[in-house]
């Protein structure tokens, strides 16, 4: 019989910032140091469909690319092991180098929130020892304004958990990197025991290449562009940063900013910490000297108050949504 995750919280089942990501998220082809042995086979490409660009990888040689008949796709650092209901199943991905994580079924949690409660919620995205804010931030920011979208994304199937990615389905063992003491190590590592941020998580590492260190630097428009199929494009700003995020809040949109990379005193007395992501999640006041209210993708250490629009200006230098994207004064990254 598979394994379930019950109602109560049991998982039973077998044990078992700034730059952009290397991963084939980016387009970005595999080194190959020339050994056949290395060279993936036809079921380690999925394929690409959000949306095809110069850099990605045309599979089927000069001749097809000459005559205009390109098929996008990207390599994956997991194995094609199977499928599950049209799903490719994939093999757990690679772990960073230097973890105390392990593989194994968490053995107690659910798959979505349980009511009282809402399924899907901002506060179920807990970033965890993984140094992927701008991913969970991205994750955050689309759980707080458009939830449907990870409700309709995660299902469970038997044994393995179905993640429905723009353009491709994927399929996961229930199994995560744990810490010792058992918990989820990377996303979902609060203590609410909700685990679809996990999967999502594990999912994106699985089609990246390098696994979860592929992970470990971005931008959140890359969170945005691989979880809703956008492709975000820089825009100029409205006026001030301030202007832009209200715009967006008022708009409904998931919208996260990026904190400036040197840690000043004002930032410290704010809890607002360098070189890190945040979700914008709130307008207070309307008045025309409205604040933002601020969620930190690590579920706790939040800024301690909501910051008005000198304190944005000069405590970030981004602003990413999924179909756009500012960078503001010096801000060398793109």
């Amino acid at each position: 019989m598979g394994s379930t995750i019950t109602r109560h919280g049991a998982l039973a089942g077998p044990s078992a910032p700034s730059t952009q990501p290397a991963s084939p998220a980016d387009g970005r082809a595999p080194t190959n140091a020339g050994a056949a042995d290395t060279t993936p086979a036809a079921d380690d490409w999925l394929a690409q469909s959000i949306p095809s660009r110069s850099e990605g990888l045309a599979i089927g040689g000069f001749l097809a690319a000459a005559a205009g008949v390109v098929i996008w796709k990207r390599p994956i650092s997991s194995k094609v092991i199977g499928a599950v209901e049209g799903a490719k199943l994939l093999s757990n991905p690679s772990l960073p180098a230097r973890t105390a994580a392990r593989w194994g079924v968490p053995t107690h949690g659910t798959l979505f929130g349980t009511a009282p409660g809402p399924r899907v919620s901002i506060e179920h995205a807990d970033q965890g020892a993984l140094p992927d804010c701008w991913n969970v931030a991205g994750i955050a920011a689309i759980a707080h304004r458009r939830p449907e979208v990870f409700e309709r994304m995660v299902r469970e199937v038997g044994d393995h958990i179905v993640v429905d990615l723009p353009g491709r389905s994927v399929a996961v063992t229930k199994e995560l990197p744990l810490t010792p003491s058992g918990k989820p190590a990377f996303a979902a590592s609060g203590d609410d025991g909700v685990l679809w941020p996990a999967y999502v998580e594990k999912a994106q590492a699985a089609v990246s290449r390098g696994g979860y260190r592929a992970l470990g630097g971005g931008q959140t428009r890359f969170s945005f562009r691989d979880l809703l199929g956008t492709d975000p494009v820089r825009v100029p700003s409205r006026g001030s940063i301030h202007d832009d995020v209200v715009h967006h809040l008022r708009a409904g949109t998931p919208v996260t900013l990026s904190a400036k990379k040197l840690t000043s005193a004002a930032m410290r007395a704010a809890n607002v910490h360098g070189d890190h992501y945040y979700v914008a999640v709130e307008e207070i006041g309307r008045d025309g000297s409205s604040r933002v209210r601020l969620f930190n993708p690590w579920g706790e250490k939040h800024p301690t108050r909501a910051l008005d629009a000198r304190e944005l200006a000069a405590m970030f230098s981004g602003l990413d949504t999924p179909n756009e994207y500012v960078r503001y004064g010096a801000a060398k990254y793109t």
